[in-house]
């Protein structure tokens, strides 16, 4: 499965899912729901996507005392960001409407997560 369908099915989970990126190999694939105005433009996204590398980073830095990282979630005051790993500098990032069960999204989030990296490790 591509990165594009990857995507789709991300934003076929729940309606309160916004924007899916699926960020590769330094080249992001990324989708808006339908009728949803983003609320980023096209450079703070990308601006914002570099910034998440660099924090993912820092976060597999103290993997050797924590354990691995699985996901980080911030809440802003008009969206969930959510981002989960994807090995090495590879990123899946999400954001959903305020009003939703992101518990229950992350969940989700993560059977797809798992299908990548395998997907990934097989190429």
């Amino acid at each position: 499965m591509d990165s594009t369908d990857y995507c789709k099915q991300i934003l076929s989970i729940n309606p309160k899912i916004r924007y899916v990126g699926i960020y590769l190999k330094s080249e992001l694939t990324n989708l808006i729901r339908d009728g949803v105005m983003p609320i980023l433009t096209v450079d703070e996204t990308m601006s914002s996507i570099r910034a998440a590398v660099i924090r993912w980073g820092s976060r597999k830095s103290l993997q050797h005392k924590l354990g691995m990282p699985h996901f980080e979630m911030s809440r802003y005051d008009k969206v969930y960001r959510i981002t989960l790993s994807l090995g090495e500098s590879n990123l899946l990032l999400v954001s959903t409407d305020i009003d939703c069960d992101i518990l229950e999204i992350e969940s989700q989030l993560e059977i797809i997560q798992k299908k990548i990296i395998e997907e990934l490790e097989n190429e």
